[in-house]
Order: structure tokens, then C-alpha cells, then sequence
């Protein structure tokens, strides 16, 4: 498992493995639901009234004597549910990322969908925006950007990924292995 920080947000990735009698969304499911217990032993995933996904803590879970990374001292003093949480799985990767202080998306897409991507761009720029894509900003560099930022969105229901303009958003893109890209909006 991969675990770093970029600012106060904590991101957590695993791979994705498939086992024998098990489907991609049990293996995918299964590696979120192990890095949230690696997080917060006896978590799990839930999705609050919007369907964004939430934190379910174990009812003996006390914030306040917390020793979880992600935790400051001020967010000790804050209810669970102020606890934000992205989360984002490719063929490769499950990626969960947290922050104790503000909304955040995060998107984790495999390096090698620019083809697939290159089929659908029409759907997904505004107009003028394919002449942001260059060889360092690429079509997977627009797309993650897009899905975090809306994940990020404060409000969802009159939000559209095509409808984010590039030049709104400033992501953090990280590279993993295999190759992927993270994309990262706070």
C-alpha cells in the first residue's frame, strides 16, 4: 500500500487483485474496504444523504483520543462527519483520499485509456479546451482533472463533468506505478 500527503490531505492507494470467484467490483470493493480499515480499524464505507462516500466509524471509535494520522488536534475537537473523503479505483488501483478541513475529490485513472479517451474527448472538453491538451497535459491530465474537481463540488446536481472548465481547476496530477495518474483537487 502507497500513503503520502500533498498539503493536509492523506492519500491512500492500493493495487487491485482479482482472486479466484471473486468479480473486478468485489475486488475493487474489497481493497477500498481494506485501506479504510487500515485508516481507522473496524471502519468501513458508507455514503452520506447525497451519496458521497463517508467515513462509518466503529461505535468504541473516540476523535478526540484518536492517534490516525489524518487527525489534527483542532479536528479532535470537530464531529467524525467533518472528516472528508474521496474515493476513486481504476483497473490498477484504489485510492482513498482524506482531509480533516475541507472537501476534496481525487480521480486515479490507468495510463493507458489516452486512446479510449482520444474517442470521447469531444464529450467531455468545452470548446477551445483541446488546445490545452499538449504532450505534458494530456488527455488523462484533463479528464482526472475533470472527475476531481467534481467529486470536489460542493454541489453535485447542477454539475456535469463536461461543464468544468480546465481552466478552473488546479490539480495536484501524481504519477503511480503502472503507469496511472492520481488527480488531486482541494
Amino acid at each position: 500500500m502507497l500513503s503520502f500527503e500533498v498539503g493536509i490531505t492523506r492519500i491512500y492507494a492500493d493495487s487491485i487483485v482479482v482472486t479466484d470467484g471473486q468479480t473486478r467490483r468485489q475486488a475493487e470493493r474489497a481493497a477500498v474496504a481494506a485501506i479504510v480499515d487500515s485508516i481507522i480499524p473496524g471502519a468501513t464505507m458508507g455514503h452520506d444523504a447525497e451519496g458521497r462516500p463517508e467515513l462509518v466509524l466503529p461505535a468504541d471509535f473516540n476523535l478526540g483520543q484518536s492517534s490516525t494520522p489524518f487527525i489534527t488536534e483542532s479536528q479532535k475537537l470537530s464531529p467524525a462527519s467533518q472528516i472528508f473523503i474521496s474515493v476513486s479505483h481504476s483497473r490498477r488501483w484504489a485510492v482513498v483520499a482524506i482531509d480533516p478541513t475541507r472537501r476534496i475529490g481525487v480521480d486515479v485513472e490507468d495510463g493507458d485509456r489516452n486512446g479510449q479517451l482520444t474517442k470521447i474527448a469531444r464529450r467531455f472538453l468545452l470548446p477551445g479546451e483541446e488546445e490545452l491538451i499538449t504532450p505534458t497535459f494530456t488527455l488523462l491530465h484533463a479528464w482526472t482533472a475533470k472527475e476531481a474537481a467534481y467529486k470536489a463540488a460542493p454541489d453535485q446536481t447542477s454539475l456535469s463533468v463536461p461543464s468544468i472548465p480546465l481552466t478552473a481547476v488546479t490539480p495536484r496530477h501524481i504519477p503511480l506505478p503502472g503507469p496511472s495518474l492520481l488527480a488531486l483537487v482541494q
